[in-house]
């Protein structure tokens, strides 16, 4: 009989061979026993911490391998998305709602499936988490914000009344948030390299536009527009610090001249 680590492994090794981005990651992030270290969680199913993954036995071993997969992979996409630090001062609870369906939504694109326990609407296809978090915002009211209830939030993405919401759900959004923790900035350049190594080392057409798109957000550095700007601007000027002095004969207005040209 297949252990939980052969079941694991059985799940990588299947994402390996069809989505071999995802299953390359799988194969290099660290899946922990979580039914010691965490055994009074009420929900035992799988989660982040932003660096590794963690799951419980008897999730694993009634799970069948699509449910494996999807969810394996929707940790993997939490972490190397960086969504534990990306929070950025925002409602922790709003922004884990909208990271779960950004996520669900890319990999409905990519599987064709999400499960029926997971948070999943076809209005926030194609949007990051943070578009999402702002929709989410935009639709609570004052009060409602203020106190941050998961069942408000839940059921302001999904259109869906508070008695089909499922206790689970959100008793599973509320434990995840507590284990997400920001990566430090070695760890977060770590998972960046690892990521950039296995995308350059498939063979195109290997990942799909749409993970590269999401990816490229976080990973690309936003550069500060006038540092870009100066790059232009600067040669035309040269590198003197001199001071020149006014040209006597270019008065704008107001005794205010333009300087000396040196040549």
């Amino acid at each position: 009989m297949a252990t939980v680590e052969d079941k694991i492994t059985s799940a990588k090794a299947y994402l390996l061979t069809r989505y071999p981005f995802f299953g390359s990651l799988l194969s290099r992030i660290n899946i922990i026993n979580a039914d010691t270290l965490y055994p009074d969680e009420r929900v035992k199913t799988m989660f982040t911490d932003g660096k590794n993954i963690y799951y419980y036995t008897e999730f694993v071993k009634k799970s069948d391998l699509q449910t494996m997969n999807f969810v394996l992979v929707h940790e993997l996409m939490h972490i190397i998305l960086l969504h534990t630090t990306r929070i950025s001062g925002r409602i922790g609870l709003v922004w884990a709602v909208a990271c779960d369906y950004a996520v669900n939504s890319l990999l409905n694109e990519e599987f064709g499936y999400v499960p029926n326990f997971a948070l999943y609407s076809q209005e926030y296809s194609n949007m990051t988490a943070e578009e999402i978090y702002n929709k989410l915002v935009e639709k609570m009211d004052a009060k409602k914000l203020a106190s941050a209830r998961l069942q408000d939030i839940v059921v302001c993405g999904r259109n869906i009344s508070k008695e089909e919401l499922s206790k689970e759900i959100e008793e599973k959004i509320i434990q995840d948030i507590k284990h997400w923790k920001p990566v430090s900035k070695e760890e977060e350049e770590e998972i960046k390299t690892l990521v950039k190594s296995v995308i350059n080392s498939l063979p195109p057409g290997k990942i799909s536009a749409r993970i590269k798109e999401l990816i490229e957000g976080p990973y690309i550095p936003k550069i500060d527009w006038r540092i870009l700007l100066s790059k232009y601007i600067e040669p035309s000027f040269g590198n003197t610090t001199q001071t020149l002095r006014p040209y006597k004969k270019s008065l704008i207005y107001d005794d205010i001249y333009l300087p000396s040209n040196i040549n």
